[in-house]
């Protein structure tokens, strides 16, 4: 069960209380719980790693491709450890590839 479901779960209980409330609270948290992995499955993958909205403008998304490629471009961690600078050259090759194939789907230039 996740933090969410527990605070929302525990809540339930909280207010119900004894053995009733603590399974209001079991089966709340577990819709919980259920609600936000249908919510993650219906997100964009593209969008979540530009951290953007899928209704975000086109100049919306240049500006948080180039402002994430700012931030994880492979020389711009050199400083950084090994491990790091693995990681923030992956992170980088895939935020690039979601905004080559966003440009596709958006057809811009």
């Amino acid at each position: 069960m996740s933090d969410k479901g527990k605070i929302f779960g525990g809540g339930i209980g909280w207010f119900f209380g004894g053995p009733i409330g603590g399974l209001l609270g079991m089966v709340f948290g577990e819709f919980a719980d259920e609600k936000e992995e249908q919510q993650l499955e219906e997100k964009d993958p593209y969008y979540e790693l530009l951290r953007i909205p899928p209704t975000a403008s086109n100049n919306e998304i240049k500006q948080a491709y180039r402002k994430l490629a700012l931030k994880y471009h492979p020389d711009k961690v050199l400083h950084r450890s090994e491990d790091d600078r693995k990681w923030a050259e992956g992170y980088f090759k895939r935020i690039t590839e979601a905004y080559e194939i966003i440009k596709k789907q958006r057809n811009i230039i």
